[in-house]
């Protein structure tokens, strides 16, 4: 037996049990490493497929699949530098050892000509300050932190280049001797500690014999080059005669490497759920294995230690999703789950992998429900990864969003809501591929997978609403406009194909409970807007932006046009609301709508020129700048009286609406025909944007509470929307780490609504702030509490007779108009006694119910009075 310790090797005559051999050197020398294969790849047992397997993670998506037992990469534009597959089960730690990292690698299409600066190879010691899921994203540009490219190049020569300086072109080591760059090899990195640092050796061998055919060196590498991950490359190079490159056998060992055996990513690779009425709507999000590989998933749930089948699901292509729906389920208690799927690899060997986590019981007897609400999942600082330069270092790159994970751990949320632009497609991390279609899923796939890496831990055990929002259908603002198609997007329409909107609604809303009314919209594309109850909250889930048409059209000249009372949520949507607001039953004490964005304009205009790029700069939190109002067709307020509609029939509810999207957390009442007689609105803060708005309104609000900024208050915008302005998180120089996402006032959202108060706290928290400390600080303005009724908070003086009910607890309270039969309003009562307030004299009918037990009373002719008469009931 050969031990390596040091420059020294030791033979060793085994004569007795190697385990005692290998503690005796553990023992005397603690800092003693064994070469042990970490790691070893098995794509020559892997069906053709573009998931390259569960111990990586490839840049991008599209740019890599497995083809007859080899890693090969399909993406050979000049454009397109740099394709890294970064592994990840093992990195490079910061304890003392040796690497050892081998390959089979080749040319695809070795008989043409070769582009000079072509290369293939490893990067090692990338992200060394990164979760290794942010370090994973390292590819296509240079910059601090990302690490060594050790390889071969176009010309035969072996280098070892700084992948962590502006100028990639700085090579550290570089071979004399030319090989036959025509023939595939195998390619060695060896690392070994020299003192207090490192010597690294390349070489490259023939990849029959093993015969060194070339070797190169580097001495005091730092121990700290050597931390981080590890990713094999293909770099096309430049000109005309870019290249492709396969890879086969990839093995690692050494002292040096940290294994992490949790970080395998698939075939599965997240789930959300929501349970509503008995029914389990579960989604499982798979990679995209191979065509020909098993298409059925399974839901198994644990009874007495037993897993047991309750569900199968077809893998939807190309979303490569698994919906799972499950009627009776028992939500009088936790339930673990898992989904199972087989694969088969080409030598027949099957293996089952599993992913799974919680259903947890239905919170109805809960007196507080806690929902946790995001939006705007922005993963790296502007511009993205891919414009020749990145920042590999925390400062730059903030996925896997581990901060806003654990904060919205500790607040133990019964519900998580995300209201969209989960993805951006702009540079989140890189730049979108909008063609072919088939690219163009694969690239959202790509970016989606990020979000599912960062909150699957949350996603797997909390109910989850997701729905999309214009980014996430690559356009900068959506106006559905009934789902047609169009070339611009200020046409109003879906810019992508159809198939494509499909795709990324599967995704993001396939669990959400059955649309009220499933009829798709024009080229096909589905709907889900629905309602929801879970923990004794009744939840309308609508979509803002697919039924909304633009109030200005551009024409094929260019020019605008001005629509009349432009659609807002659309006709069935508005049916869907007016049913759904009447509709208390199991056991709802609250009406909550969850959509996109809020129905107010709450943003200014700078009178100084702002940047190019990322909206206004941070102030400093004592600055209020000479703002103007500002138009903005993105926003609900656009469409006035589309508006107003919809928050008529909201308030017969007393719903409270919590939204996100503006990159700017507010808090509003909504006026309609006066201020605060229609809900309260709660914008979240995104979990991060490098587009910030502002609200600074140039005359301040009326009848604000005293002590409060001037930019709270009463407001008309300029589309002449009624809105009390409560609270406002602007972008300011914070003094916190990193400025770029920092000053921009990132954070989330948390709102508690209390049943047997009936309030509604709601919580702003920035995303810096630990809300496990005493004195953690939530945003200005923030907590603020505000009772139900206050989501119809229109005054008067008017009332029928006192309410009281003998028989039922918290019963249901209709009360209509007799003059045009129309309904006033419906509300679960808190308590037995009710005094109905009504906004005309006359004769009203009331209606007292218990939905859940089937009983109903109904008095007619009832007049108004001054509220000194009771009905007892």
């Amino acid at each position: 037996m050969l031990v390596e310790f040091g420059l020294l090797i030791i033979k060793i005559k085994v004569l007795i049990p190697m385990k005692k051999i290998v503690l005796f050197f553990i023992l005397i020398f603690p800092q003693l490493t064994f070469a042990s294969e970490i790691f070893k790849s098995n794509w020559e047992n892997s069906p053709d497929r573009i998931w390259v397997g569960k111990n990586f993670w490839a840049n991008r998506l599209q740019d890599w699949r497995v083809q007859s037992g080899k890693l090969i990469c399909v993406e050979k534009r000049e454009i397109k530098p740099m394709r890294t597959v970064h592994l990840l089960t093992a990195r490079l730690g910061s304890q003392k050892g040796d690497l050892k990292m081998s390959v089979k690698t080749g040319l695809i299409n070795s008989k043409s000509e070769i582009a000079a600066d072509s290369a293939c190879g490893f990067l090692v010691g990338a992200g060394r300050l990164l979760d290794y899921r942010a370090a994973s994203l390292i590819h296509h540009s240079p910059g601090p932190g990302g690490g060594l490219f050790c390889g071969l190049n176009g010309k035969g020569e072996l280098f070892i280049l700084d992948f962590s300086v502006t100028n990639s072109s700085k090579v550290l080591a570089q071979s004399k001797k030319k090989i036959d760059i025509h023939k595939n090899i195998l390619l060695s990195l060896s690392a070994k500690p020299v003192g207090t640092n490192y010597t690294l050796s390349l070489a490259c061998s023939n990849i029959k014999t093993g015969k060194k055919i070339s070797e190169i060196f580097l001495d005091n590498v730092e121990t700290k080059r050597l931390e981080g991950n590890l990713a094999l490359v293909s770099h096309p190079g430049t000109g005309k005669f870019t290249k492709r490159h396969w890879f086969q056998n990839w093995k690692v060992s050494g002292g040096k490497l940290e294994k992490n055996d949790t970080g395998t990513f698939g075939p599965v690779i997240c789930t959300q759920h929501t349970l509503s009425r008995e029914i389990l709507k579960l989604t499982a999000q798979f990679m995209p294995v191979g065509n020909y590989e098993n298409n059925t998933a399974k839901l198994q749930i644990k009874i007495t230690n037993i897993w047991k089948t309750v569900g199968v699901a077809k893998l939807f292509i190309p979303s490569w999703t698994a919906t799972f729906r499950v009627e009776n389920w028992n939500d009088k208690k936790d339930t673990p789950y898992r989904v199972s799927y087989e694969l088969v690899d080409t030598a027949g060997k099957t293996s089952e992998y599993f992913y799974g986590g919680i259903v947890r019981k239905n919170p109805v007897n809960k007196n507080t429900i806690v929902v946790a609400a995001f939006t705007g999942n922005q993963n790296t600082r502007k511009f993205g990864v891919d414009h020749g330069y990145f920042d590999w270092q925390p400062n730059s790159i903030w996925f896997p969003h581990n901060d806003i994970v654990k904060n919205t751990e500790f607040h133990n949320p019964d519900l998580l809501f995300f209201s969209g632009d989960q993805v951006y497609e702009s540079s989140s991390p890189t730049t979108a591929e909008k063609k072919p279609l088939q690219k163009a899923v694969l690239d959202y796939l790509y970016k989606w997978y990020l979000w599912c890496w960062a909150y699957g831990d949350l996603t797997k055990n909390i109910p989850t609403v997701t729905i999309p929002d214009d980014h996430d259908v690559f356009q900068g603002n959506l106006w559905g406009a009934g789902g047609r198609h169009i070339d611009v997007q200020e046409k109003g329409g879906f810019v992508m194909p159809a198939e494509f909107v499909k795709v990324v609604d599967r995704t993001q809303t396939s669990h959400l409970p059955d649309p009220y009314d499933p009829l798709p919209i024009k080229q096909g594309i589905d709907v889900y807007y629905c309602s929801m109850n879970y923990g004794g909250i009744s939840y309308a889930i609508i979509e803002d932006r697919k039924f909304k048409f633009p109030c200005n059209i551009k024409q094929s000249d260019g020019k605008w046009k001005k629509q009349t009372n432009p659609d807002l949520l659309g006709e069935r949507q508005l049916n869907f609301l007016s049913e759904w607001v009447t509709n208390w039953s199991y056991n709802a004490k609250f009406k909550v709508l969850l959509s996109q964005t809020i129905f107010s304009l709450v943003s200014t205009a700078s009178t100084q020129p702002r940047p190019k790029y990322g909206g206004y700069l941070p102030l400093p939190p004592d600055v209020y700048p000479k703002d103007t109002f500002r138009h903005d067709v993105d926003s609900n307020a656009s469409n006035p009286e589309a508006r107003d509609r919809a928050l008529k029939i909201l308030r017969k509810g007393f719903v409270f609406h919590i939204a996100g999207d503006t990159h700017l957390a507010t808090l509003v009442h909504y006026g309609v025909n006066n201020y605060n007689d229609a809900s309260f609105a709660f914008c979240v803060p995104s979990i991060a944007n490098y587009y910030p708005r502002r609200w600074y309104p140039p005359v301040p609000g009326k009848n604000r509470k005293s002590g409060m900024p001037k930019y709270t208050g009463e407001f008309t915008d300029l589309y002449g929307n009624k809105m009390t302005v409560f609270a406002v998180a602007n972008p300011v120089i914070s003094g916190q780490e990193p400025e770029e996402l920092c000053n921009r006032s990132p954070g989330y959202g948390i709102i508690k609504f209390n049943k047997s108060k009936r309030t509604i706290t709601m919580e702003c928290w920035p995303r810096w702030e630990n809300p496990a400390k005493r004195d953690a600080k939530q945003y200005p303005g923030w907590p603020l509490t505000i009772n139900q009724a206050d989501n119809y908070g229109r005054e008067s003086k008017i009332y029928l007779p006192t309410i009281e009910t003998l028989s039922i607890t918290n019963p249901v309270v209709q009360i209509i108009n007799e003059k045009n039969n129309e309904i006033v309003y419906t509300l679960r009562i808190n308590g037995n006694t009710f005094k109905p307030k009504v906004f005309e004299k006359g004769s009203y009918t009331i209606k007292i119910s218990d939905p859940d037990r089937g009983e109903e009373t109904t008095i007619k002719n009832i007049k108004t009075t001054n509220g000194a008469k009771k009905i007892k009931i």
